[in-house]
């Protein structure tokens, strides 16, 4: 907020895309720049009162025109120019998805983009196919997220999410050719990761590699309760004994 220290007084909620319609001011664009751009709106309305706001997005550069209201001085269309040179050099290292610090990335069309947003669109026609495989599983396995929407979920990235896949941390299957599901009931609320669901990964991955197998295992319920339920109840002892009890029956 140092470039627009004015704006340290105001709500927060009112920063961003829902601030807008407040100044009079238009913006079309990722979510990423919006509060840049709700900033720039207010400095300009505050130099040039009544004026009408509108800024798109394009490519890497923030377009902006500026229509009607009334200058204070002499030194309005200066402070203005000066205020709009900020915003698009701010955009320039903003991630226009999440507003996280970003570089420009590309091929032919270039965006401002950060690491988790970037592999996000790297998966994206992996995600689509994944989602056709989620379809096809959900009889058993209830509904599944993508990767897409496990990171939506969790407000994670890709990298993050990937971390605790292979910390076991995070169930996910696979389908086809390296299509990623991820099984909802093998999260707590939230949705949240499940307390101890590694200690029993890492027990049933001794015995068999195949993430499939242990989604089946941990969704089949055994006396009305299955083992990723107990866990959300706190039963980890119990599962844990289970899970050892099973893992040596599939090795024998």
């Amino acid at each position: 907020m140092a470039e627009y220290p004015h704006l340290e007084e105001l709500p927060e909620i009112k920063l961003g895309r829902k601030g807008l319609k407040t100044l009079g001011a238009t913006y079309e664009g990722g979510d990423g720049w919006a509060t840049i751009a709700f900033n720039l709106a207010y400095t300009i309305r505050s130099l040039q009162p009544g004026a009408t706001v509108r800024m798109r997005q394009r490519v890497n550069m923030l377009n902006v025109d500026i229509n009607g209201g009334r200058t204070l001085d002499a030194d309005t269309g200066d402070s203005i120019e000066k205020a709009i040179d900020v915003a698009r050099h701010l955009a320039m290292y903003t991630c226009t998805g999440c507003g996280r610090p970003g570089v420009l990335r590309g091929s032919g069309i270039y965006t401002v983009l950060c690491d988790g947003c970037m592999a996000l669109r790297e998966h994206a026609g992996a995600d689509a196919e994944a989602a056709t495989f989620a379809g096809a599983f959900s009889e058993n396995l209830g509904p599944l997220y993508t990767l897409t929407s496990v990171c939506e979920a969790l407000n994670k990235t890709p990298e993050d999410v990937f971390d605790h896949v292979s910390r076991l941390e995070i169930l996910c299957i696979t389908a086809g050719y390296d299509q990623h599901l991820f099984p909802m009931f093998a999260f707590g609320p939230g949705p949240s990761l499940v307390p101890h669901l590694a200690d029993v990964l890492k027990i049933l991955s001794k015995a068999i590699g195949d993430s499939w197998t242990w989604a089946q295992y941990l969704a089949a319920k055994r006396h009305g309760q299955s083992p990723i339920e107990s866990l959300l109840d706190g039963n980890v002892d119990t599962v844990i004994a289970h899970a050892r009890a099973v893992a040596a029956a599939w090795s024998a």
